[in-house]
């Protein structure tokens, strides 16, 4: 004998708030280390004290920097495009995480 088919009482799917917070989080964490990996690869000497004790040669003389304001103008704007981009996808991820907690299909919201 077979038994009818049931319509199930919870839809089988994935769980989605714990996948988008899994994926920010993968997110972050990878981002932070390609930023360390690529700091590692690339270092920057300071004084010239470095450049000594790894080339063990004498430094007879250093240039510094000249146009700090510049300087400063550059590393404001890599901090502004930084937080954006960070308020983005912070952003992008509650709206997800509301649109999951309220029920709102948000695919058929747009595309219908």
């Amino acid at each position: 004998m077979l038994a009818e088919p049931r319509v199930p009482k919870n839809a089988a799917g994935p769980n989605r708030p714990l996948n988008y917070t899994i994926v920010v989080g993968f997110g972050f964490a990878a981002g932070l280390g390609l930023a360390f990996l690529i700091s590692q690869l690339n270092p920057v000497l300071i004084r010239a004290s470095q450049l000594t004790a790894l080339t063990s040669y004498p430094v007879l003389g250093a240039v510094s920097h000249l146009n700090k304001a510049h300087i400063l103008k550059v590393k404001r704007t890599r901090l502004l495009v930084f937080l954006l981009s960070s308020s983005i996808i912070t952003g992008m991820y509650g709206v997800l995480m509301g649109a999951e907690i309220m029920n709102i299909n948000i695919y058929a919201r747009i595309f219908s």
